[in-house]
Order: C-alpha cells, then sequence, then structure tokens
C-alpha cells in the first residue's frame, strides 16, 4: 500500500480525471482528513446547494421553497429574538411569529397597513403562571385553567349529548331502585358545566334524597308514588360533587348546594313498584309491554291514556292489534289501520310509534263493524326525544 496522501496536499485547481486528481488511488492509496475538515466539505456543499437562492447572511428568497423536514430558526444569543416575518410587496410588515428565549414567550402579530404598528397581539407565556393573552388582556392562565375548563367544558358538549348514564333498574331492589351508569352529560342553562360520573350510582325511590351511593334518591318527599319519576344528575358548583335525584316535577328543588341539573329520563311507578324496562339511548322498553286498552266494541274518537311517563310529550312505541271485522279500522292520531280475520286465531298486529301530548295522551277511534275478536292497544316503551335537546 502506498503513501497516504493528506487532503492539505491535494492541488488547489481542477483536475481533468479523478486518476490525475488522485494517481496513488489506483494503487489503493487512502486520503487522511480530520473531522473538521470533513465538516467543512459538508458545509460548503450545502451552501453550494443553496447560494443564490437563500443567502445566509441575510437577502430575498426567490422563488419558492419546499421542506420536507424541520425549518429553524435560531437566535444569536441564547436570550435573543428569533422571527419570522411577513411581508408585503413593498416590504412593510403585516404579520410576525416571534419568540423570546429570556422570557420563553412565543407570539403571533398582525400588523397595521403601513407595518409600524403592531394591531393584535396573541402572546403564549411560559412564565409561571402561563398564560394566553391578546393585546395583553389574559384569555386564560394556568392557575385558573382546571377551574374555567370545569366551569365551562358543558360547551364543548355538541348538542348536548349526554354520554354514558344510562338507566335500569337495579338488580337488588327492582321495585324501589334506580342505576345510573358512569358517564358525563352538561348541565342545563346559558352556562352549562359538564357534570360527571366517575362510576354508576343506585338511588332509592322508597327513601328521601340523601348524597351517596345506594341512598334515598327522591326529591319530592319521602317517597316515589305511582306515576312518573324524572332522572336529574345534579351538581354542587362549590365541590363539584355530582349526584342523582329523582322528581315528579321537571324543575324540581334541589337539595341544598346543589345547583346545576340535567334530566337523564324518566321512570314509571304502578301498583307500588317500578316498571321493569332497558333503555337504548333515547329510547326506553319495557320489559313487558302493558296493555292500556282491549276491547270488542267500537269507539268514538278520544283520548286514551298510556303507561308511558307524564309531564312531557314522547314518542310512545305502541303494539296495536286492529278490529276483526271486514271495512273497520283503527285511528290513532289520525293514522288508520285495519286488519280483517273472521277465525279466532291470533292475528295481525302493528307495531306503531304515536306522539303523546303531556298527560301522557293519544287520541284513538274504533271504527266501522264490531268484530268477534278483541282489538288492543299495549304500550310497549317510548322515545324520550326532549333528554337530548
Amino acid at each position: 500500500m502506498t503513501d497516504p496522501i493528506a487532503i492539505d496536499e491535494l492541488p488547489t485547481t481542477p483536475a481533468a480525471t479523478t486518476e490525475d486528481l488522485l494517481p496513488v488511488m489506483r494503487d489503493g492509496g487512502a486520503l487522511v482528513i480530520t473531522v473538521d475538515q470533513l465538516r467543512q466539505l459538508i458545509s460548503d456543499s450545502l451552501m453550494s446547494l443553496i447560494d443564490g437562492k437563500l443567502p445566509l447572511t441575510g437577502g430575498t428568497l426567490t422563488g419558492s421553497l419546499s421542506l420536507n423536514t424541520v425549518l429553524r430558526v435560531r437566535a444569536a444569543a441564547a436570550n435573543g429574538q428569533q422571527r419570522l416575518d411577513l411581508q408585503r410587496g413593498d416590504g412593510t410588515v403585516s404579520g410576525r411569529f416571534w419568540h423570546y428565549g429570556g422570557s420563553n414567550g412565543i407570539g403571533i402579530d398582525l400588523h397595521s397597513v403601513d407595518g409600524s404598528t403592531v394591531i393584535t397581539r396573541m402572546e403564549m407565556s411560559g412564565a409561571s403562571p402561563g398564560s394566553v393573552a391578546i393585546n395583553a388582556s389574559p384569555i386564560v392562565t394556568a392557575d385558573t385553567f382546571a377551574t374555567q375548563l370545569a366551569a365551562n367544558s358543558g360547551w364543548l358538549q355538541l348538542s348536548r349529548t349526554i354520554t354514558g348514564m344510562t338507566l335500569s333498574n337495579s338488580v337488588v331492589d327492582t321495585v324501589n331502585d334506580i342505576v345510573v351508569a358512569a358517564g358525563s352529560c352538561a348541565s342545563d342553562g346559558t352556562a352549562p358545566a359538564m357534570m360527571t360520573l366517575a362510576s354508576a350510582i343506585t338511588k332509592r325511590t322508597d327513601a328521601a334524597w340523601s348524597a351517596g351511593n345506594n341512598a334515598g334518591g327522591w326529591l319530592d318527599g319521602a317517597a316515589m308514588p305511582d306515576g312518573t319519576g324524572h332522572v336529574f344528575a345534579i351538581r354542587r358548583p362549590d365541590t363539584g360533587q355530582v349526584d342523582v335525584g329523582l322528581s315528579a316535577s321537571l324543575t324540581p328543588a334541589l337539595p341544598s348546594g346543589y345547583t346545576q341539573r340535567r334530566r337523564l329520563g324518566s321512570v314509571v311507578r304502578a301498583a307500588g313498584a317500578l316498571r321493569p324496562f332497558q333503555q337504548v339511548n333515547d329510547r326506553f322498553t319495557f320489559v313487558a309491554p302493558v296493555t292500556d286498552l282491549s276491547s270488542t266494541t267500537l269507539r268514538a274518537a278520544a283520548a286514551l291514556t298510556l303507561s308511558v311517563p307524564g309531564g312531557l310529550p314522547v314518542r310512545a312505541q305502541l303494539r296495536v292489534k286492529p278490529i276483526s271485522a271486514a271495512g273497520s279500522i283503527l285511528v290513532i292520531n289520525s293514522d288508520a289501520f285495519s286488519c280483517y280475520s273472521t277465525t279466532t286465531a291470533t292475528y295481525m298486529s302493528y307495531e306503531v310509534a304515536a306522539q303523546t301530548n303531556a298527560d301522557r295522551q293519544i287520541t284513538i277511534e274504533a271504527a266501522g263493524t264490531a268484530g268477534s275478536l278483541p282489538w288492543s292497544v299495549a304500550t310497549t316503551g317510548w322515545i324520550d326525544e326532549a333528554r337530548s335537546v
């Protein structure tokens, strides 16, 4: 092997060929180069690529600059300013992105038309406490951010969606107890608050309300009577405590300290027991349908009270068997149904959705000729669209 050639010994003028430049390379010669010299070679190569395109000592970028990696702007000193100016064609500044190393703050400035005045500044400071300000007026500070988020995050709930918080009968006491699943919702009102149950909670309808799991849940007195019980998530803003209560009223009197509420749904109690049900989103379905009317006689148009919650309109889910006589019809809220059968065998039934009024009523009429088989209306459940509004 021949003696190595130091990089300083290379000719300074271009050579015609590689062999003229490094004759010893043909015989396996080595090229000696220091780390600093290699760094300089790389730097000179990069400079030659961008020279005239983006001068490092200042100048104007001509044409477009496309980057597939990070564009870094470095200040000359540790506490210096780094900035990126947006300029108009006449050179005036229209906007600026900046960072001060000393204050650890970053900001965006919008300038006046002549570029001489900052008319709007949004600044985010990393100082303690950190803050976000517009024109020096703080809009969020680090020490109050959690409080503001807890108090106002209900604004982020799209369409006032309830997440989780489904209702069900307790398996321990199906007669009296309601279970509300874990979840969250925004409270009612113009300044909603987020109300969150981290875990499921059981409330008793046979006992006056008291805070906590497996405690009384009836807000109106000692125990829930037969009828409707509206289920509410309730919250104390002073402590953030979230609980559940039931009331016959849509605007119940809340326990001391609780000022925020949201109705989650409604339940029905009859003959001293809660009717077993299942909930999927806004649909509540009885485990066993409830027959609200069965007859073999005709009927003029009149109100029929159904076994659904009262106090607000719902879409009752009905199973209807029409009159078993030719030419006869059953009319529910102006919708007509008919099914003729001359046998005593079970005949066709319809699944019908009918809007109730706040008194749980629909209008029903049986017209034509009375049949030998009974016609009937059974309530299978209801859709509570108001809970999500």
